[in-house]
Order: structure tokens, then C-alpha cells, then sequence
């Protein structure tokens, strides 16, 4: 996996009008895909029978559907419509699977253990949406005009079944100490907005963030939606110290002879998606004690270390005006020229492409990508990376 979360930008293994990554196992909202229950099924103690997809599919009548079961138990039967399609053992960090001729009705999931079935999944074509459910994440926040409070929305049927598909705008409303400071659903083509106070759902999901202020009381949310019966939800806003303020933060600038002090960019480095993955030097704090180099560099690590952290600075050198040292995985050397320091920088990435896999002519009309076969990488995206690029640093008092 890249991330847990998806994430705004870098909207792969779809573009525009995706705005956003689906790498995640849960989405932008923290609600959790599929692919978050194969985890859960092999990584804790916790039973687990996850039984997917959603079995909304109109249109699709009479074709594969790739039918999946996430379980940590022995073996599971599946049922379509009432009728077995058998029992199948699980393999250890594996999953069971049927491609199954779709029909509106219903698919579950049976699961056993040491012989006895212990647990049950289930999906059902649902019914027209016809009310909203709306649930905070916690009981109470703080009133302290910081804390934030999540209030998941899901629409239903009259059922009670969540509405795989489905676009309903819900409009959020909050009174009592507390203000409402964005939306969002997960859906990573959706281009509204995140302030605001209405939201399509995704999936049968929306989300509201309120933040407190520094009044106690009672914080209530209403979400509406044209032709489905409401929902409301109230959290405590409880009285609380308030956290200390402190000055903003300088940063420190070292003093000494040589070349010793802080540098930063005399120009903007080339953009792009190989920028993206390798970093941006953008701040050097050197410190020069006879002909040996110590300090950080910031801006540097890419994908391959944190970004935004300073990463130490090693084999440092100074020989007269020649400069030479390493930071993560960057390696500089050059010289000191008029002032500035002019260093070309060397990288080299650290993985090879993977061959995507033939795809299977027989694959199931809707069901999971082969392994090998996600796009989201094109080795030509990497022009330029990992050959060497021009640094030249100016020196700073800030």
C-alpha cells in the first residue's frame, strides 16, 4: 500500500476529473473501502467476513460479477438469491472469490469456524433512498475553538440498507457554540468545494467537520435532503483550559567562519512530477569547522524521507572553494562562486518498474484489476530523474 488515507492531488490510477488518490484503505473522510477489511482480517485477532461488492448493478443482468469475501475464518459459503455456490477453505493472507451471473435480489456470505458457521455478510439491491442517518464520531469536544467533531451522514432505504448508488445533496446546519468548517463524501471526481454547507454523497456517505468555540453547551447538526426524512445529532461542548500560547518560532542560524550560516535557493528549481518524487532542496543550515561540513538539509526527501524534516548533512567536505556532501539520498558537490554556492546534485532512485501482467480476456465485467496491470506509474513521467541537476544557494538571515 502508498497510504491509508487518499489524499488530494496525484489523482491515480484515474485523471482528471479525479482529483484525488485512491490508493488509500479508507477515503478522504476516513471512511473505509473494501480493501480496509483484508487488512483487519490478517492484521488483529478480530473475527472478520467482509463480503463484497454492493450488489446495485442495473444494466449488468446476466454478466460476471466478481464476487469477494475478506475472512480470517476457515472457509466460507456463498449464497446468490437463496441458492449455494459451494464452500470455499481460506488460504492464510489470501481471500476467497466467485464470479457469479448478476440478478437483482441478494448475495451472502456465510462463515465457519472449527467446523460451525459463526458469522454472516450480506448484500441486498436496494430500494429508492428514503432517509438520512446522521452519527458523530464522539459524545463531546472541547470549548476550546479548536477541537472538531466528524458527523458521518448514510443514506438508507426504508430497509434501513446504505444506498451504494447514490447522489443525494445533504445540507448541514448547526447551532449552539460551535461553527461548521467543511464537507466532504470520499468521492475523488467530486470537484465541490470542501467549504461549504452542502454535500453529495458518495456511496451512501457525506461527511460534516464542526469545530467548537470557547463557549460550553449543547452543539446540534441537522442534515437535510429534498424527499428524505432528516437527522440530527448533538455533541457536549464542555468547559476546558485553554492551552498556553506561545511565541512563534525563529529559526536558529548558525555563526563561524567559512561558509558556515544559513543558505537557501538563489532561483526556483524545475517543477514537475520527478521534482514531486525526489524533493526540492530549498534550505541548507551548514556549519564549517576547519575542512569538515556538519549541519541539515530541508526540502530534499521526496518520496524517499519527509519532505518538510531537515536531513543531516554527511561526508561534508571543504577543500578551498571545492564543496562536497550527502543528505539522504542526494549527493552534492561543487564550489563556492562570487557568494553563492553553485552544487550539482546527484540522485538516484532506489526501485524498478514493475511489467504490467496481460490481461485476462475472460475477466469478469466488473471485478478487481489483475496484479501487475495498475497504471499509476509510467516510467516516462520520470524524465530526468536520477541524472544530475544544478543547485545554487544564496545566503540568508531568515
Amino acid at each position: 500500500m502508498w497510504t491509508g488515507f487518499d489524499y488530494r492531488g496525484e489523482p491515480s490510477p484515474n485523471g482528471w476529473p479525479n482529483i484525488s488518490s485512491q490508493y488509500g484503505i479508507i477515503d478522504m473522510c476516513g471512511f473505509p473501502k473494501d480493501s480496509f477489511y483484508y487488512y483487519q482480517s490478517w492484521w488483529t485477532s478480530k473475527p472478520v467476513l467482509h463480503l463484497f461488492p454492493h450488489w446495485n448493478w442495473p444494466g449488468y443482468e446476466g454478466k460476471k460479477i466478481a464476487v469477494w469475501v475478506f475472512t480470517n475464518l476457515d472457509k466460507v459459503e456463498l449464497l446468490v438469491n437463496g441458492k449455494s455456490l459451494g464452500a470455499k477453505d481460506v488460504k492464510k493472507d489470501s481471500h476467497v472469490a466467485w464470479n457469479v451471473d448478476y440478478a437483482p435480489g441478494s448475495i451472502e456470505a456465510r462463515g465457519f469456524k472449527d467446523g460451525k458457521q459463526v458469522m454472516t455478510d450480506r448484500r441486498a439491491t436496494t430500494g429508492s433512498a428514503a432517509k438520512l442517518i446522521l452519527t458523530p464520531d464522539r459524545e463531546s469536544v472541547s470549548a476550546d475553538g479548536e477541537d472538531v467533531a466528524m458527523f458521518a451522514v448514510e443514506v438508507q432505504d426504508a430497509q434501513d440498507r446504505t444506498m451504494p448508488i447514490t447522489d443525494n445533496v445533504v445540507t448541514f446546519k448547526v447551532t449552539g457554540p460551535a461553527k461548521l468548517i467543511g464537507t466532504g463524501n470520499g468521492d475523488p471526481t467530486d470537484q465541490d468545494p470542501d467549504k461549504g454547507t452542502s454535500r453529495k454523497a458518495f456511496s451512501g456517505y457525506c461527511m460534516a467537520l464542526v469545530q467548537s468555540n470557547k463557549t460550553p453547551g449543547t452543539i446540534t447538526v441537522e442534515a437535510t435532503s429534498p424527499g428524505l426524512t432528516s437527522a440530527t445529532a448533538t455533541v457536549v461542548c464542555k468547559q476546558t483550559e485553554l492551552r498556553p500560547q506561545v511565541s512563534a518560532w525563529q529559526r536558529p542560524i548558525p555563526k563561524g567562519a567559512g561558509i558556515t550560516g544559513l543558505w537557501i535557493l538563489a532561483s526556483e528549481p524545475a517543477a514537475g512530477f520527478a521534482a514531486s518524487i525526489l524533493g526540492s532542496p530549498r534550505v541548507f543550515t551548514i556549519t564549517q569547522e576547519g575542512g569538515k561540513l556538519t549541519g541539515t538539509v530541508e526540502g530534499s526527501g521526496g518520496w524517499f524521507g519527509s519532505d518538510d524534516a531537515p536531513a543531516p548533512i554527511r561526508d561534508g567536505v571543504v577543500d578551498g572553494d571545492h564543496v562536497s556532501f550527502k543528505s539522504g539520498i542526494n549527493i552534492f558537490d561543487g564550489s563556492i562562486k562570487g557568494g553563492q554556492l553553485e552544487l550539482n546534485r546527484s540522485v538516484k532512485i532506489p526501485w524498478d518498474m514493475p511489467t504490467p501482467k496481460k490481461l485476462d480476456p475472460n475477466a469478469p465485467a466488473i471485478g478487481p484489476a489483475p496484479d501487475g496491470t495498475d497504471p499509476s506509474f509510467d516510467i516516462s513521467d520520470f524524465s530526468g530523474a536520477g541524472t544530475t541537476t544544478t543547485v545554487v544557494l544564496k545566503r540568508s538571515e531568515r
